[in-house]
C-alpha cells in the first residue's frame, strides 16, 4: 500500500535510527540522503553519529525509502520544485554531530 502513513512511518524509522547524534570527533559524523523528490534526487539530506548506527542499515533504509517515495509520487502524482537540497557538512560541535553550514 502506497499511503502516507506508510511513507510517513519509513521516514520514522530513519530518523528513529539517527536520533542521538552523538560524537567526540567530527570524523564520526556523517550525512545520508533521504527521500525521493518528484523531480529526482532526494528532499533532504540528514547528519548522524557513526558511533550508533549501523550504517549498513541506515542505508538500506534509506534505499528503501527511496524506492518507495518514487512510487509513491508516482501513484499520487505527487509534484515538487526541482531545487536539489545542499548536501551538509558534518562536524561535531559540543558532543553533537551537526552541519556546520547551518549553525
Amino acid at each position: 500500500v502506497y499511503d502516507r502513513a506508510s511513507l510517513d512511518a519509513r521516514y520514522k524509522a530513519v530518523a528513529d535510527m539517527i536520533a542521538l547524534p552523538v560524537c567526540s570527533t567530527s570524523s564520526q559524523c556523517s550525512s545520508v540522503a533521504v527521500g525521493a523528490k518528484p523531480c529526482g534526487g532526494p528532499w533532504r539530506y540528514l547528519v548522524y553519529s557513526q558511533v550508533n548506527v549501523n550504517e549498513g542499515e541506515l542505508r538500506r533504509r534509506t534505499d528503501e525509502l527511496f524506492v518507495f517515495e518514487r512510487e509513491y509520487n508516482m501513484r499520487n502524482g505527487i509534484a515538487s520544485d526541482c531545487s536539489v537540497p545542499r548536501a551538509p557538512t558534518p562536524g561535531c560541535v559540543d558532543g553533537m554531530c551537526v552541519d556546520l553550514n547551518h549553525r
